[in-house]
């Protein structure tokens, strides 16, 4: 190719940026950035927090933290999340009144849900909980969380209207930057550190600013429904789908502020912290894991849909080895580096390294186990997932405050991990006995030497 066929004007520029978007390869990398750096600024927060606030305090923000991540799934109902499946539908077979009901039934639900969260967790910290800064700071997440849940809806509308962007910046890396820019801007004017409330209000004005630029995002999207009326003749249907997924998430997604939110009813603040930063570097292995998962699913679901588990397994066995391959990576990096990374914080947050290779197991058993979850949802077996999740998010949370009881953070990680075996393990074995199929690690294996 000549230099004559090569086009570096800014008009072409222009042209190659326009035909990416339209393509959709622009709005994947940008959703995975948010994600990321999300993460990374998670990471700055709690490095500010060790420095400005020390190990104590820090434990009791992430605390009150964790139930406020936990909160806007059940101040929703969960049952938004159908969202990107029935208004998307709807909306492509101009049903434009089923999807505008689908809409306000999540709107109704919230209503009835929202005050039910704050009503019953503010007696309950008012019942159980001694006068003090715990009992303040728990009080604003619980605000926090249940407002969230609108955040949490505006989300999954988004979805729904395919506005990928507007779903995932709010939520994944807005509201985390904002954070820390409160919190900063705290420091910057106080003459005295900050406290766990101090912190929490923070997150509350952080979750306020983001809710009202999504719902302005989001302002066309509701106009252009207003005058079609409400279908909500599928209320019963859309809401027990939302309550099976939501019960599956809870595992899920939230294992992490189910940890810490349990881990605090037996360990000391400062021990809390140190498990809160360490589950968040596990965390970017785990996202890797997930990554791969993710991808794989538009393959999975066709292979189910012609009932070819050759398929099925071939797409398994290849995306194994890329998960084992990242996570592998990841314990061999934190037990190399494991020092290091928690002596960003201090000399005590060091000593804890070997949190990081024990918490490890978490994203190796996804690995090693297979997307035992990913296929189950794409089969229909929504019920089992919700049944098995309802088992195991009170099993996690007695492990870890028993293992936390009776040896300390060393018990409490322990009792984590045992829990998350259990689950993926589950999960793997329902797979094997309703399809016959071995989505293990060990399995790809058996059948790459079989070949």
């Amino acid at each position: 190719m000549t230099d004559q066929n090569l086009d570096h004007s800014p008009v072409a520029k222009a042209g190659l940026l326009q035909r990416l978007l339209r393509r959709g390869a622009v709005r994947p990398l940008i959703i995975l950035a948010a994600r990321v750096f999300g993460a990374v600024l998670g990471l700055v927060l709690s490095l500010m927090m060790a420095r400005v606030m020390g190990a104590h305090e820090m434990g009791r923000a992430l605390t009150a933290m964790s139930l406020a991540m936990i909160l806007p799934i059940l101040a929703s109902g969960s049952c938004e999340i159908g969202a990107s499946r029935f208004i998307t539908q709807a909306l492509f077979r101009h049903e434009t009144a089923r999807a505008a009901g689908f809409i306000g039934m999540n709107w109704q639900v919230a209503a009835i849900c929202i005050p039910l969260v704050i009503a019953i967790g503010l007696t309950g910290i008012m019942l159980t909980m001694p006068a003090g800064h715990d009992r303040l700071a728990l009080g604003i997440a619980i605000v926090s969380g249940a407002l969230m849940g609108l955040l949490r809806i505006g989300s999954a509308h988004a979805m729904g209207f395919s506005r990928v962007i507007v779903a995932t910046l709010p939520g994944t890396f807005l509201r985390p930057l904002m954070l820390v820019l409160f919190l900063g801007l705290y420091v910057l004017v106080s003459a005295t550190p900050p406290t766990a409330p101090v912190v929490l209000a923070c997150f509350f004005l952080s979750a306020v600013v983001n809710l009202g630029l999504q719902q302005a995002l989001l302002a066309p999207e509701y106009r252009r429904l207003a005058d079609a009326g409400r279908d909500m003749s599928e209320s019963r249907s859309w809401i027990s789908y939302g309550l099976q997924m939501g019960a599956t998430m809870l595992f899920i997604e939230y294992s992490k502020e189910i940890t810490v939110l349990f881990s605090s009813l037996s360990l000391q603040p400062t021990d809390i912290a140190r498990l809160s930063v360490a589950l968040s570097f596990v965390g970017f292995a785990r996202f890797a894991v997930i990554a791969v998962n993710q991808s794989i699913t538009p393959d999975l679901s066709r292979s189910i849909a012609a009932n070819d588990n050759g398929r099925l397994l071939d797409i398994v066995d290849r995306s194994s080895l890329m998960k084992i391959t990242a996570a592998l990576a990841g314990l061999v990096l934190f037990t190399l580096f494991g020092r290091q990374l928690l002596g960003l914080y201090d000399d005590e947050f060091a000593k804890a390294w070997w949190l990081l290779p024990v918490l490890m197991v978490d994203p190796l058993c996804l690995a090693v186990l297979g997307p035992s979850s990913n296929v189950l949802s794409l089969t229909g077996q929504q019920r089992v997932l919700m049944l098995v999740a309802l088992v195991m998010v009170p099993v996690l949370a007695g492990l870890v405050f028993l293992g936390g009881k009776l040896a300390g953070l060393p018990g409490a990680a322990t009792g984590a991990t045992i829990g998350w075996v259990s689950f993926y393990g589950i999960l793997s074995w329902l797979v094997w006995r309703e399809r016959g199929v071995n989505l293990t690690l060990p399995g790809t294996l058996a059948r790459r030497f079989a070949r």
